[in-house]
């Protein structure tokens, strides 16, 4: 049996405006039926999806490099009588297990991720959850858990780890 795949490119108009630019800060254009158009970016698209989403009121996933903070957070609200330094050192524990990779901002003095992070929150909370009920942390769990639970936008569009291809 052949795999039966459904690909949609869509043309929009839109008003006279640089809804997109490159990184020169030019617009973008793209080549097509013998013209050039303005084209704009899929990232643009999904930017604009999201803040709709979040707009509507639907849980959408964290995109941030503070997941570390974000996973204090939960473990801390998960389980009050947690120390500061004990969450931080188990979100650490987490975060290396999942091949997350951490560094120290130096402007701020916070830990964060090297690369940005797709994270729902009800991902967040089933990490905590875990690693709260779990000595070990076995990394297929945790990438299982990394899977479920995903807010609309990651079902919608999925992420993508630089450093961590198969994590996810």
């Amino acid at each position: 049996m052949q795999n039966l795949f459904l690909d949609i490119n869509v043309l929009q108009t839109l008003p006279s405006s640089n809804i997109n630019r490159d990184d020169t800060g030019a617009p973008k254009t793209a080549y097509y039926g013998g013209v050039v158009r303005s084209r704009v970016s899929s990232q643009s698209w999904k930017k604009a999806s999201r803040d709709d989403f979040k707009a509507r009121g639907i849980e959408s996933s964290l995109r941030t490099k503070k997941i570390p903070s974000a996973l204090e957070k939960e473990l801390l609200n998960q389980e009050p009588s947690l120390n500061q330094e004990d969450a931080h050192a188990k979100t650490l524990e987490i975060l290396k297990a999942m091949g997350i990779k951490v560094e120290v901002d130096k402007a701020t003095g916070e830990t964060v991720t090297k690369v940005l992070i797709f994270m729902s929150p009800g991902q967040l909370r089933k990490l905590a959850d875990y690693a709260l009920n779990n000595d070990k942390l076995d990394i297929k769990e945790l990438k299982k858990l990394g899977k479920e639970d995903s807010a609309l936008d990651l079902a919608l569009y999925g992420r993508m780890l630089a450093d961590s291809l198969n994590l996810m």
